[in-house]
Parts: structure tokens; sequence; C-alpha cells
């Protein structure tokens, strides 16, 4: 099975523990012989990791900022991630969408898997 996974941070972009545990799943699955892809923020290297991780999506405000509403910010990060997130689809294919934690990350990327038509899964 193809699965892509979206999450606002990813290994080594680290704040607690929820983003270890995705890596740790995510890594878990391709260990089961799925054909795993993570798409998430920053612009940290992950060249030892045996899947994808494609790193286009923004945070509207960094977590070492206290948070505000950022009203004309969060609009257009959830434009720009909506569209890396439709351009990330397309050509992976997956058969399951897997949203993770989307804090600071906005809407977007939520919104383009759902229109996607494809099967979206989330965490709690």
């Amino acid at each position: 099975m193809r699965i892509l996974i979206i999450s606002n941070l990813f290994p080594p972009d680290v704040l607690g523990g929820y983003e270890i545990l995705c890596e740790q799943v995510a890594t878990r699955l391709h260990g089961e012989g799925h054909l795993m892809a993570v798409l998430t923020t920053g612009n940290a290297q992950t060249e030892d990791s045996p899947y994808p991780v494609f790193r286009k999506l923004d945070l509207f405000l960094p977590f070492s900022h206290s948070a505000h509403y950022a009203r004309a910010r969060r609009f257009i990060t959830t434009r720009k991630n909506y569209a890396a997130t439709a351009t990330c689809i397309k050509p992976f294919k997956p058969d399951i969408i897997f949203i993770w934690s989307q804090l600071r990350l906005t809407v977007g990327s939520a919104l383009a898997a759902e229109k996607s038509g494809i099967p979206v899964a989330r965490g709690k």
C-alpha cells in the first residue's frame, strides 16, 4: 500500500514526542512493505530515511514564537500548503493519506487531501 503521511513536524525537527512517534510509525509501516512518503515542514536533511521526506510545507508561525491569530499569515500559509500538498499527492499516488498533527500548519494540507478523493485517516 502507498501511504502519504502529512505532519507539521518530523525528525530531526522535534518539539516533543509526537513527531518521534510519527517517524516510528512511518518506519514500521515501511518495514512491513508499504511504500511510504512524508510531507512536512522544515529544512532539515533526512538522508538516512528509507522513504522520501518532502519538506514542502510551512508553519504559519514558528513554535519559537508565542501563538497569536495572524489572520493574513494563516491565509497565505493555507493556500501555499494546499498547493504543495496537491502537488505531492499527484505523483506519489497514495492509496491512503494519514494526517498527523496540523498544529500551526493550517487546514490547507488536510483540505487538499480530502479534495483528492483519496481516503484520509486522521490521528487524534
